[in-house]
């Protein structure tokens, strides 16, 4: 099987790496290969792993916007694609591809390469869109249902967004949701054993306000100011306006010096290795790939009862989800009141990782869908 993937983007970030733990599983016995707009950083990690990709200046993004400024210079990115689309053509033309996979709902050229040359097309849908990046569809929601609808199967990433983006009474076309899937250490078999009197919490991924860090912090002030050996560590990039006031609010409060900026770092060990606690303020987590990353590494999370975050969270069980500041005031005292608790979350999490969320599980359930759409075609 011949299988042509593309990339909404050239980020470093969770889409992609999760299309990289299914292009990896592909190329054991397939012949696979992947395009993706112009970047470095993508690139290194794909040729780190020797996987086939192909990088071209190309806007992935055709038939949604965002309601922001840049998007002023769309019809100049369309001209681009103008010019460079024959070019994406010939060499999907000369891979020959047996079925054509685009990681996210906001790629389009894979759909239209797809139609083109007449091949199964399967769209991964990785978001909301509207809620979590601002992205609308130029012809109305109607026009998003039926683009998807005229895929041959949609794989979406967790209930919530399947629900929001295509529900059962709109849906014609083969669906299937699986959850995305992480290496587990099979070496990790022991709950934590935090020092309470030092806690470390962390947020992981970009910083901006609907990841809620500035949320976070509000939340733990309390708690930070009576406990001055607890830090919240902050990792991921973002935007600077919002990174200044979660530093100014931590500076007015007297809690800068346990806020923690760390930046974005791609040794994941290296992250989980420094928290106890890992907390998900997003109003609209599409999925959550650190969470189940954190619950791999034994690390109970803390996470917004909202999007997908309430699908990976047992609550009370791996974890615990809250839907206010009282709630999340409730859980952390009960946490650091009774250090059995943290010890029976951590080992349930470890569980629920391995069990649910393995790379294994994941690639496979993927193959299996891809599969029954390839004999649908015979």
């Amino acid at each position: 099987m011949r299988v042509l993937f593309f990339a909404h983007n050239g980020q470093p970030y969770g889409a992609n790496k999760s299309l990289l733990t299914l292009m990896k599983f592909f190329d054991c016995s397939n012949d696979v290969l992947v395009f993706f707009p112009l970047t470095n950083s993508l690139g290194d990690l794909f040729k780190k792993e020797g996987v086939s990709f192909c990088t071209l200046p190309y806007f992935a993004t055709v038939f949604f916007f965002r309601r922001k400024l840049k998007y002023l210079i769309f019809p100049l990115l369309q001209l681009l694609n103008f010019f460079i689309f024959p070019f994406i053509l010939i060499k999907a033309i000369r891979f020959k591809p047996d079925l054509i996979y685009s990681n996210s709902s906001m790629e389009n050229i894979g759909w239209i390469i797809a139609k083109l040359l007449k091949v199964p097309h399967v769209s991964h849908v990785r978001e909301f869109g509207d809620l979590d990046y601002s992205f609308y569809p130029f012809f109305g929601n109607r026009f998003k249902k039926w683009y998807l609808n005229s895929s041959n199967g949609v794989v979406f990433n967790s209930h919530t967004v399947k629900e929001h983006v295509l529900p059962v009474k709109t849906e014609k076309t083969k669906t299937r949701v699986v959850y995305n899937g992480i290496k587990i250490n099979d070496e990790l078999s022991l709950s934590r054993n935090p020092d309470f009197s030092q806690l470390n919490f962390g947020i992981v991924g970009y910083i901006h306000p609907l990841k809620g860090q500035l949320e976070s912090v509000s939340f733990l002030l309390s708690f930070l100011k009576s406990n001055k050996n607890w830090k919240l560590h902050l990792f991921g990039d973002g935007e600077s306006v919002y990174l200044k006031q979660i530093s100014d609010f931590a500076t007015i409060n007297g809690v800068a010096s346990q806020l923690v900026f760390h930046g974005f770092m791609t040794d994941t060990s290296a992250i989980y290795n420094q928290i106890d606690l890992l907390l998900m303020f997003s109003k609209f987590e599409a999925f959550g790939r650190v969470t189940i990353e954190a619950m791999a590494n034994g690390i109970p999370v803390i996470g917004l009862a909202s999007g997908g975050t309430k699908e990976l969270i047992k609550n009370g069980l791996d974890g615990f989800l809250f839907d206010d500041e009282a709630g999340f005031k409730v859980i952390v005292r009960k946490i650091n009141e009774d250090t059995e608790i943290y010890r029976r979350l951590s080992e349930n999490a470890l569980k629920r990782a391995s069990n649910d969320f393995s790379e294994g599980v994941y690639c496979n359930k993927i193959e299996g869908f891809i599969n029954e759409l390839l004999n649908l075609q015979i």
